[in-house]
């Protein structure tokens, strides 16, 4: 999909059509047009098959992260939660931080513990970020 993204706000024409050296499956394409279409970011194609960047699409091309990614963070722009949506959304794209070696794996997780919040990993990112806020501040003397 970012792909399809990028190609579209280039306005590089159908990607389906576009002369890649090795393209790319016909159902991942399909998928991805798909995806964009439900994202808000891509209209459905016009008669002759053109399909056009809405605001969101044109807004989302411009984030360096995954479509579903940058959605979330547009969406949390919107509803004033852009802050909470970016650590979650940071948080998504990288290994968890969570994981720990299986040697150490009952220390980790009495320390991972008082990040916990029922219900939602989500939050708990969030949580977790606050408290290396904290300590980087109290490390640094401000």
């Amino acid at each position: 999909a970012s792909v399809i993204l990028q190609m579209t706000a280039l306005g590089l024409g159908d990607v389906a059509a576009f002369p890649f050296l090795d393209p790319p499956d016909p159902r991942a394409v399909r998928d991805g047009y798909g995806l964009l279409e439900e994202l808000g970011a891509l209209e459905p194609p016009d008669p002759e098959g053109r399909r056009r960047l809405t605001a969101v699409g044109r807004r989302l091309a411009r984030l360096p992260v995954d479509p579903r990614l940058g959605r979330m963070v547009l969406e949390a722009d919107r509803l004033g939660c852009v802050r909470d949506v970016m650590i979650i959304a940071s948080a998504l794209s990288i290994q968890d931080v969570r994981e720990r070696p299986a040697e150490h794996r009952g220390t980790a997780d009495e320390l991972h513990r008082r990040f916990e919040v029922p219900g939602s990993d989500f939050l708990a990112y969030v949580k977790l970020w606050d408290h290396l806020r904290e300590q980087q501040q109290a490390l640094s003397g401000n």
